[in-house]
């Protein structure tokens, strides 16, 4: 199943990294309200921070970093299974 939660245009003001949480919360949230879980993220490498991976680790989601060029992909499942 595949489900688009979230389309986002960024200005090139700023790292990619200052993005990922806002971005994390608003697809967290959206699942959250159909029931559905988010467990993985998948990120570019530009993405892994400090900050970035304290907040998925809070959020309960396993953070994966890919090669340069991958887009943010989430693993989600249904609430309460997996």
């Amino acid at each position: 199943m595949q489900v688009l939660s979230h389309i986002q245009a960024d200005f090139a003001d700023g790292r990619d990294s200052q993005y990922l949480p806002s971005m994390t919360v608003k697809v967290q949230s959206r699942l959250k309200a159909n029931e559905l879980r988010m467990t993985y993220l998948l990120a570019d490498a530009g993405n892994s921070n400090g900050y970035n991976c304290e907040l998925l680790e809070l959020r309960n989601i396993t953070g994966r970093r890919g090669a340069a060029g991958y887009l943010l992909l989430a693993c989600i499942n249904r609430a309460g299974n997996g």
